[in-house]
């Protein structure tokens, strides 16, 4: 089986203790702690490594001096970035997904959670959690005025099932956790996302909990 390879940029201690131990555990990964001071730094020692994920600190309130890493996608396409952001910092979750950021995990996030967000972002999926997806939904609020935005109220309707997985969704559970949650396959749990995102006419999980949460469907938080 193909290890995962993973750079991740400076992070402060506490964080960093977290990650070496989800790493360290998990025998399918290798993990290195870059020390860049620039984009372009980390996109080389992701180039050497090979890297699969790149994680990223974005938090104003980590309490160090270190640069913006955000834009490493731009000398290193080939990852898929993760990114931890300040729980209650909504402003810059926009141009955050626009630098490519795969997975949104807030600094309230538990160990779980980050666990899942490296578990689903390496495996090319969406991730956000709670928090951020709270931050979410109030920057989408904000940037689309109720009169200018969609109605999503004529969304084709779910089946009960389908609904289980979208409320899974909302609490920030990976397919894998929500495979256990329903007692079902990660397969079954796939195939359920598949149908409702061909029946709302979206393209990722975080389209169908967008459009979830804008049709009053389900509710975070």
């Amino acid at each position: 089986m193909h290890k995962v390879s993973v750079v991740v940029g400076a992070l402060d201690t506490q964080l960093h203790s977290v990650l070496s131990a989800i790493f360290r555990f998990n025998s399918q990964t290798r993990a290195l702690f870059s020390r860049a001071t620039s984009p372009l730094e980390l996109a080389a020692d992701c180039r050497a490594h090979e890297a699969d994920l790149v994680v990223v600190d974005a938090r104003s309130s980590r309490g160090y001096a270190t640069p913006n890493l955000l834009p490493v996608l731009s000398f290193y396409p080939q990852a898929h970035l993760m990114v931890f952001i300040d729980a209650v910092a909504s402003e810059g979750i926009l141009d955050i997904m626009d630098a490519g950021a795969r997975g949104i995990v807030t600094s309230d996030a538990s160990v779980r959670e980050i666990q899942n967000a490296v578990s689903e972002v390496t495996a090319g999926h969406v991730f956000l959690s709670r928090s951020a997806l709270i931050g979410l939904l109030e920057v989408l609020r904000r940037e689309r005025p109720a009169e200018r935005t969609p109605s999503r109220k004529d969304l084709p309707a779910l089946t009960l099932r389908e609904r289980d997985v979208v409320e899974c969704l909302g609490k920030g559970r990976s397919n894998r956790d929500i495979a256990k949650k329903l007692g079902v396959s990660e397969a079954a749990v796939k195939g359920h996302l598949s149908r409702i995102m061909a029946k709302w006419c979206v393209q990722d999980r975080l389209q169908v909990l967008v459009a979830a949460l804008e049709a009053g469907e389900v509710r975070v938080g």
